[in-house]
């Protein structure tokens, strides 16, 4: 739910620019810099009250939070408002990685962090694509007037009906936190300063930092990717926004599931044959082959564009998933709420800021024509994909200075 509030703007594009009078840049600010800059600072205050407070109760409020926040971005009559519901909902969001992880490497052994880690973040994997397919149906079916005589809602535009109707449905969440029971952590918090975690962390940069950057450039590539794909399939074969969304709903979520499923294990196995710095390899091979992948969005039949998008998807839930489970091996378990919150500071402020951005950028100011979206797209990701292949290379030398052996 909190990925298909935070991405389904994405199947809104053109007509939130009709109704608002917006441009590309203005909706690619709007679904990235904006909910990014108020998800990464919140992040890092909640990340650190994830580690020393009770974490379902952060996840409570924050899951309340973004819903409520959706419905007003459904409701806000100018762009300005729009924006300051777009933050409330990123101020929300930052509340669920940090907690959530943290929840989930207290609850398994270190040597199966991985598989568990891929098993939590198989929801991003539905939840991404399904934003498209959820957003493009409804708004298919809100253009044809099925929600007309919906109470309070029937009057207004169809996508404002869309975003109302998903943050209404996301309050089942909160609901559904209220039966979850907190468990034990395996790495009390201590009474440490501020200063104390800070140096830890500044010690490995050498490690951490390529590591950090690496994952936030695959997410240069997610999010430019899902933010941008359904508009390359409306403007390049007319696909109508009910078709988009079902398609590619389905594909994304058969291959970024597959992809988390199968990256957990995978490290899990790898590092137990050879040690911690092995978990670096896989994200450094599945993000070059998914540059490949990306460069057949650039072609101009339907086919490479979806078989692209394919391989993009699968790869990158390999090279992302793999990445995390790196990083989890190598941070004390009293950290994890901060280190997942510098994780989604760095995922954010790179990919969900830059990615939904530098596609119109590229698009308007290197190939100067609309219909050349899915170059840009195809550049974006292909570099970003290419740059975290190196970055995971340097952080597996970094990591070797520790050495590290067998979970």
């Amino acid at each position: 739910m909190s990925l298909t509030d935070r991405l389904i703007m994405s199947a809104l594009v053109d007509p939130m620019k009709s109704d608002l009078h917006l441009s590309d840049s203005a909706i690619g600010v709007l679904q990235g810099i904006v909910f990014a800059v108020v998800y990464a600072c919140a992040g890092l205050v909640l990340g650190r009250a994830a580690d020393r407070q009770r974490r379902l109760t952060i996840l409570l409020v924050g899951a309340t939070t973004w819903c409520l926040a959706t419905i007003a971005c459904g409701l806000a009559t100018s762009y300005w408002q729009l924006v300051l519901a777009r933050a409330l909902v990123g101020i929300g969001e930052a509340a669920l990685a940090p907690a959530a992880v943290s929840i989930v490497a207290d609850s398994f052994p270190p040597a199966r962090r991985g598989t568990a880690t891929s098993v939590f973040f198989v929801g991003s994997y539905i939840g991404a694509p399904v934003s498209i397919a959820v957003g493009g149906v409804m708004l298919g079916l809100a253009q044809g007037g099925s929600f007309s005589g919906v109470p309070m809602i029937g009057d207004i535009s169809p996508w404002r009906m869309v975003l109302v109707i998903v943050g209404v449905a996301g309050m089942v969440v909160p609901v559904l936190l209220l039966s979850l029971r907190e468990p034990n952590r395996q790495d009390r918090p201590r009474a440490e300063t501020l200063g104390v975690m800070i140096r830890h962390f500044v010690t490995d940069w050498r490690m951490l930092a390529p590591l950090y950057l690496a994952i936030g450039l695959m997410n240069i590539g997610d999010y430019g990717m899902f933010a941008w794909f359904p508009t390359v399939l409306s403007r390049q074969f007319a696909i109508p926004p009910k078709e988009i969304g079902q398609w590619f709903g389905i594909l994304t979520a058969a291959t970024g599931i597959l992809g988390c499923l199968v990256a957990g294990p995978a490290s899990d196995l790898i590092a137990r044959a050879v040690g911690v710095r092995g978990r670096l390899f896989l994200p450094l091979a599945a993000a070059l082959i998914a540059s490949a992948g990306a460069l057949l969005i650039a072609k101009g039949d339907a086919g490479a564009v979806f078989s692209g998008l394919a391989l993009w998807v699968f790869f990158s839930a390999i090279s992302n998933i793999a990445g995390i489970a790196a990083l989890q091996a190598v941070i004390p378990s009293r950290y994890n709420g901060v280190g997942i919150a510098l994780l989604a500071f760095c995922n954010v402020m790179l990919g969900l800021g830059l990615g939904p951005v530098l596609v119109p950028l590229v698009t308007e100011h290197v190939y100067c024509d609309p219909l050349l979206v899915g170059w840009a797209v195809a550049t974006v990701a292909a570099s970003a994909a290419i740059l975290a292949a190196l970055l995971f290379l340097v952080s597996s030398l970094g990591l070797s200075r520790r050495r590290l052996g067998p979970d």
